[in-house]
């Protein structure tokens, strides 16, 4: 979930939501895929286990290097569910990034 809005040259923070609804823990591999409209700021890949029944925010840091209504960087996420590798893109809203303020 990235915010609405973002301003040109500040950190625009993305946060990446898991749920896990099954009686078991599952280990998720989140991952950042780079982007030409952001630079990627701290981890770009995260290994986390959500516990059963419950849900875990993991965010990235962007930092936009362009104005305009930009789509965030491809979140990739990868878990094993019955035994079989699970592959999904998270899909995010584009970002409306604005020139900074003249003073």
């Amino acid at each position: 979930l990235a915010p609405p809005r973002g301003v040109l040259g500040q950190v625009v923070a993305m946060e990446v939501l898991l749920e896990n609804a099954t009686p078991a823990s599952v280990e998720y591999l989140v991952e950042a895929q780079p982007s030409e409209l952001f630079l990627l700021a701290g981890y770009k890949s995260v290994k986390a286990r959500v516990l059963p029944r419950s849900s875990l925010r993991i965010a990235f840091n962007l930092l936009p290097v362009t104005v305009g209504l930009l789509r965030p960087p491809l979140i990739l996420l990868k878990w094993k569910k019955e035994g079989q590798d699970v592959q999904q893109a998270a899909t995010t809203p584009r970002v409306f990034i604005q020139p900074p303020a003249l003073t």
